[in-house]
């Protein structure tokens, strides 16, 4: 499974990424979100919205450099494919806080706050925890050379690899259902390499009778 794991983190990282604490530099930014998009005919905006705005962001990136600091994280294949996801979502929280920041924005900064507060930096917490179960399940399935059962997790790791703080949830489950799904597959077939264990269990308990 670890063999797999890696092959997929090497196809999947979008972005070098460095980290030092929590500095990051990648190689690639979205751009800003369509739903904070400059509004016209309004001006330059207050300074202390801009400043709501930056600290938002800025809570936001700490939040995001701690959560992929975690040591659960650095002790997994993936952890490169992580923290460029990491990478992006700073990144384009940094592009948005410079656009906010400009002289001359204006910027829906109501909106802009919204959008910031969407970003779900727990995704990266449950994105290691599906990983793990994943290298269990995984390894489960290599030792009982179910081809079936290993691309169900390797699906489930393709998808967990995509996820990033703005990331619908569907996404989380999705990765959950494929590894309940290669689970079944492979407790379905541990019951039929064993079939005498459920008749043994299913004999009704019978008492000799007088004569």
């Amino acid at each position: 499974m670890k063999r797999t794991v890696r092959t997929l983190a090497a196809t999947m990282t979008a972005a070098t990424l460095t980290l030092t604490g929590t500095a990051y530099t990648a190689a690639a930014a979205k751009p800003i979100h369509a739903s904070a998009h400059v509004k016209g005919g309004k001006g330059a905006v207050a300074s202390s919205d801009v400043r709501k705005v930056v600290r938002d962001i800025e809570r936001v990136k700490a939040q995001i450099g701690r959560a992929v600091s975690d040591r659960r994280i650095g002790a997994l294949a993936d952890a490169a494919s992580i923290g460029a996801n990491a990478g992006l979502d700073i990144a384009d929280l940094e592009a948005l806080q410079s656009a906010a920041t400009a002289a001359d924005t204006t910027l829906d900064l109501k909106q802009v706050r919204r959008d910031v507060r969407g970003y779900r930096v727990e995704n990266y917490r449950l994105v290691v925890n599906v990983l793990r179960h994943a290298a269990e399940v995984g390894a489960a399935a290599t030792d009982a050379g179910n081809a079936e059962a290993q691309a169900l997790v390797a699906s489930a790791v393709t998808t967990a690899l995509t996820i990033r703080a703005t990331s619908v949830k569907a996404l989380l489950q999705d990765a959950r259902v494929d590894l309940e799904a290669a689970e079944e597959l492979l407790d379905a077939e541990e019951t039929e390499a064993d079939p005498e264990d459920d008749i043994e269990e299913s004999q009704p308990v019978t008492t000799p009778t007088e004569a």
